[in-house]
């Protein structure tokens, strides 16, 4: 238990960009005997050194029972698929796919939804990725596992701008900006801004605040108050009170004319 504990703790420095303190957690763990993997791996690779991080995942592997395997198949896969070895992020998410048929756990299909997505989506095949992200996203909000929504939203991003969908490709990647936001996953922000990712971090268009270009952002591909509160793991009446200081700031007075707006000034 306590092993279990500090590499708890390991993870959430790891996700909030504290290295040193996540390594020490990691050491705990392995100190009173539990490997601290994947973070461990995951940790190596946000440093630059995907290689060494996808050996020590693939050396875990080996040492590992059934379904301790299939915490680490996922992240495998996508460190895999990183280093341009599709084969084997195929052979890893094959595996997780037969262990999440084996058993009744709505985690584990969750993640072999995800790693399936990532693959095809990967390969090109983004029009075939939507519909196993989709599962995976809907599995995490209903957990209201939000950091693992928000690694969906990235993807699902990468599927929709593929398909030439920029507007709701950068919804997507507005609302993982925002969930990350709300976690304080630093080093996710940062990697996200420098790649322009979405229209969170227009803090200031028109007046309007980062929050209200995200919900902005989202109106303009269509979505309802009620959708637009599932994105951002808001209340629907908080989403109404957003609309109403945006229509205010910009001098509309509809949604449409809203989302035209958005589009004119490149909120999109």
């Amino acid at each position: 238990m306590a092993g279990a504990g500090y590499y708890e703790l390991g993870e959430v420095r790891r996700l909030r960009g504290n290295t040193a303190g996540a390594l020490a957690a990691y050491r705990r763990a392995r100190d009173v005997g539990v490997d601290p993997q994947p973070g461990e791996a995951l940790l190596r690779h946000a440093a630059g050194d995907t290689a060494l991080a996808l050996n020590q995942l693939r050396a875990a592997l080996g040492e590992s029972r059934l379904l301790d395997r299939a915490r680490l198949l996922l992240p495998a896969a996508e460190l895999a698929l990183d280093q341009r070895d599709p084969a084997l992020a195929e052979a890893l998410t094959a595996e997780l796919e037969r262990t999440a048929a084996r058993f009744a756990s709505a985690g584990i299909q969750a993640w072999a939804y995800q790693a399936r997505g990532a693959v095809l989506l990967a390969a090109g095949r983004a029009e075939d990725a939507l519909p196993f992200l989709d599962a995976a996203a809907r599995t995490y909000r209903g957990q209201r596992a939000r950091y693992r929504t928000a690694r969906i939203h990235e993807l699902l991003g990468g599927c929709r701008r593929a398909l030439g969908q920029a507007g709701a490709a950068g919804a997507d990647l507005a609302t993982a900006l925002a969930i990350y936001r709300q976690l304080g996953a630093g080093p996710d922000v940062a990697r996200l801004e420098r790649r322009g990712g979405g229209t969170a971090g227009s803090t200031d268009r028109g007046g309007l605040t980062a929050r209200e270009c995200e919900v902005l952002a989202l109106i303009t591909t269509g979505a309802s108050n009620r959708q637009v509160a599932e994105a951002l793991v808001i209340s629907e009446k908080t989403v109404g009170r957003h609309l109403s200081n945006i229509f205010g700031k910009i001098g509309v007075s509809s949604r449409t004319a809203a989302a035209g707006w958005a589009r004119e000034h490149g909120l999109t």
